[in-house]
Protein backbone atom coordinates (compact mmCIF):
# COMPACT_ATOMS: atom_id res chain seq x y z
CA UNK A 1 0.00 0.00 0.00
CA UNK A 2 1.08 3.69 -0.62
CA UNK A 3 0.32 7.09 0.77
CA UNK A 4 -0.34 9.97 -1.52
CA UNK A 5 0.24 13.11 0.17
CA UNK A 6 -0.25 16.78 -0.57
CA UNK A 7 1.36 19.32 1.39
CA UNK A 8 0.58 22.79 1.53
CA UNK A 9 2.90 25.55 3.55
CA UNK A 10 3.53 29.30 3.67
CA UNK A 11 6.96 30.09 2.25
CA UNK A 12 9.21 31.92 5.19
CA UNK A 13 11.19 33.86 2.28
CA UNK A 14 8.08 34.86 0.18
CA UNK A 15 5.56 34.46 2.41
CA UNK A 16 4.09 32.22 -0.75
CA UNK A 17 2.08 29.10 -0.50
CA UNK A 18 3.84 26.02 -1.92
CA UNK A 19 1.86 22.73 -2.74
CA UNK A 20 4.39 19.93 -2.21
CA UNK A 21 2.83 15.99 -3.21
CA UNK A 22 4.29 12.66 -3.37
CA UNK A 23 3.28 8.77 -2.93
CA UNK A 24 5.31 6.24 -0.43
CA UNK A 25 5.01 3.18 0.16
CA UNK A 26 3.88 2.26 3.37
CA UNK A 27 6.32 -0.59 4.73
CA UNK A 28 4.09 -1.01 7.83
CA UNK A 29 3.17 2.48 9.12
CA UNK A 30 0.15 4.27 9.23
CA UNK A 31 -0.41 6.74 6.80
CA UNK A 32 -0.12 10.05 9.55
CA UNK A 33 3.26 8.88 10.23
CA UNK A 34 4.55 8.55 6.79
CA UNK A 35 2.74 12.18 5.87
CA UNK A 36 4.68 13.71 9.25
CA UNK A 37 7.86 12.43 8.56
CA UNK A 38 7.90 13.58 5.41
CA UNK A 39 6.65 17.23 6.28
CA UNK A 40 9.95 17.20 8.44
CA UNK A 41 11.87 16.23 6.18
CA UNK A 42 10.54 19.49 4.28
CA UNK A 43 11.05 22.12 7.32
CA UNK A 44 14.68 20.76 7.23
CA UNK A 45 15.53 21.67 3.18
CA UNK A 46 12.94 24.49 3.03
CA UNK A 47 12.29 27.29 4.47
CA UNK A 48 8.98 26.69 6.37
CA UNK A 49 6.88 29.32 8.01
CA UNK A 50 3.85 27.27 8.59
CA UNK A 51 1.93 24.21 7.38
CA UNK A 52 -1.39 25.88 6.16
CA UNK A 53 -2.77 22.35 4.88
CA UNK A 54 -2.58 18.66 5.19
CA UNK A 55 -4.02 15.88 3.01
CA UNK A 56 -3.40 11.75 2.70
CA UNK A 57 -4.97 9.43 0.87
CA UNK A 58 -7.60 12.07 -0.03
CA UNK A 59 -8.69 12.82 4.05
CA UNK A 60 -7.60 16.35 5.39
CA UNK A 61 -5.12 15.84 8.75
CA UNK A 62 -3.88 19.58 8.85
CA UNK A 63 -4.85 19.61 12.38
CA UNK A 64 -3.31 16.34 13.42
CA UNK A 65 -0.16 17.13 11.41
CA UNK A 66 -0.07 20.27 13.57
CA UNK A 67 -0.49 18.51 16.27
CA UNK A 68 2.20 16.05 15.86
CA UNK A 69 4.11 18.61 15.05
CA UNK A 70 3.55 20.69 18.91
CA UNK A 71 4.81 17.35 20.57
CA UNK A 72 7.51 16.49 18.65
CA UNK A 73 8.81 20.09 19.70
CA UNK A 74 8.63 19.85 23.32
CA UNK A 75 5.38 22.67 22.94
CA UNK A 76 3.44 20.52 25.69
CA UNK A 77 6.37 21.03 28.45
CA UNK A 78 6.55 23.99 27.74
CA UNK A 79 2.51 24.51 28.66
CA UNK A 80 3.01 22.71 31.90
Amino acid sequence: MRASIKIIYRSAGSGSLILQQASFPLKGRKPHKVTFDWWQQIKREMEVKELHQAICNGEEITDIMKEMDRKSNGADDLQR
